[in-house]
């Protein structure tokens, strides 16, 4: 839940005051009160969609991240609104908005997994920050002049060939690490359930 509780305040940061950085104080507020965490990232992917610095492998990067927060998040939604089904296996039991029923894995393992890809997402996150910062003009990279010590931002052109690229390229860095890991079980994961149940009723194991 500490690790949601940050991503869904770097995402509500981005959201309200990196985007809307010229805005005024009270809109900036408003923006933070009115939106829910998930309207927020839509908020984020429409932004991301009429970017016109950012180039389609870093709008690709920004999304991906954004779409395994979604599923985080579901899961941990999950996890705390769940009802117990078979404590022993780790299984519980959920019925999401919809009002759809199915069951969820809530085993040290399954928390543990779940753990592991948020620390991951929230190391994203802290870089996709600079991105939308460069996007909305909320901060741009430069450098200071030795001889003046004046700062002097760098132009589009070469944000759009060698600033932005290098980051996109640390994103995917950390994204492929992230990938390298245990995927979350799905919902629900039929065949994991069955050998569960398999390895309670299989003698030898017990045994």
């Amino acid at each position: 839940t500490l690790k949601v509780n940050q991503i869904e305040a770097h995402i509500e940061f981005i959201a309200s005051f990196i985007v809307f950085t010229k805005s005024p104080c009270w809109l900036r507020i408003s923006t933070t009160k009115i939106l829910s965490a998930k309207a927020k990232l839509n908020l984020l992917k429409e932004c991301i969609s009429h970017a016109t610095l950012l180039d389609d492998q870093s709008k690709q990067c920004i999304c991906d991240c954004f779409a395994q927060v979604e599923q985080c998040r579901a899961y941990r939604n999950a996890i705390i609104h769940h009802h117990i089904y078979d404590h022993e296996k780790g299984i519980g039991s959920y019925i999401d908005e919809s009002h759809s029923p199915y069951q969820i894995l809530v085993s040290i393992d399954a928390l543990t997994i779940l753990y592991g890809i948020l620390c991951s997402l929230l190391d994203e996150l802290r870089e996709i920050d600079l991105l939308f910062r460069i996007e909305t003009d909320a901060q741009k990279p430069g450098r200071v002049d030795r001889t003046t010590g004046k700062f002097h931002a760098f132009d589009d052109d070469k944000l759009r060939k060698d600033i932005i690229p290098e980051h996109t390229k640390r994103i995917m860095a950390l994204q492929k690490s992230r990938r390298a890991m245990q995927k979350l079980p799905k919902f629900p994961d039929a065949d994991l359930i069955r050998s569960l149940n398999e390895q309670k009723d299989d003698p030898a194991v017990v045994a």
